[in-house]
């Protein structure tokens, strides 16, 4: 069964990239950015010149800032001395921006966008880029089950897409909770009577005597508790609360 839905999954996808790939207009596209970008037209074709491309586009980009920031530092520096903080972000965030290797990473998300695909797509419309082979985009298939960290805690969530079915949800499920349950902390599960068992706490911080709580407890909640149960329920919402 799962078998037999990953292989759906991967005709599914296959044919997604075939429809997007056999358009000219997005054709159009990739041979601009490879003129663009001084790929060749049929694409990378070994290992050596992608190595070559890559370390000629980080070159481009260590030379871009040693010739453009000390300038737009001395402007940066200028701006927030005049009190314009947000001319001076702006000011900094587009001279990232203009980076050869940021540059052509937004060329792609341009394409993305452009084509309303998924950002998972990101690392395969580059493999596209750059090496022409709609087998080889090695775009992940069905939902991504994201780790992030918030503050120290970890935070697991689904991304899903706009063509994400019923069954796709199905499938992740349960791997999705396996790492969620391998997270310190346990699921959270309601406690039955814990507003009455931190009353009968109360009355017993109060002083009452154990006749008190057991009719408060009758009176308030309906509940006819002895003195060993009391005693029990009292213990159990110390030992939930970490109360020593």
């Amino acid at each position: 069964m799962k078998k037999d839905y990953l292989e759906e999954k991967k005709k599914r996808l296959a044919q997604k990239i075939k429809v997007l790939v056999s358009r000219p207009a997005f054709q159009k596209e990739i041979h601009d950015l490879r003129l663009k970008w001084k790929i060749p037209p049929k694409g990378i074709i070994n290992e050596e010149d992608n190595q070559n491309w890559n370390t000629q586009l980080s070159i481009d980009t260590d030379e871009y800032y040693t010739k453009n920031w000390p300038k737009e530092r001395a402007e940066i520096i200028k701006l927030r001395q005049e009190g314009k903080f947000r001319e001076a972000d702006e000011l900094k965030k587009q001279i990232n921006a203009d980076a050869p290797l940021n540059a052509f990473s937004e060329d792609i998300w341009s394409v993305i966008r452009k084509y309303k695909l998924s950002p998972r797509w990101h690392n395969g419309i580059r493999r596209y880029l750059l090496f022409n082979d709609p087998k080889n985009m090695q775009i992940p298939a069905g939902i991504t089950v994201a780790m992030n960290w918030d503050n120290g805690i970890r935070r697991l969530s689904l991304e899903i897409d706009e063509d994400t079915t019923l069954n796709d949800l199905k499938h992740v499920w349960s791997w999705a909770r396996k790492m969620q349950r391998g997270k310190q902390s346990d699921k959270y599960q309601p406690i039955p009577n814990f507003e009455r068992d931190k009353r009968a706490y109360e009355l017993e911080l109060e002083g009452r005597t154990e006749k008190e709580i057991g009719d408060t407890i009758q009176e308030e909640f309906g509940d006819s508790l002895d003195y060993n149960e009391l005693k029990i329920v009292i213990k159990r919402y110390k030992k939930r609360l970490n109360i020593n």
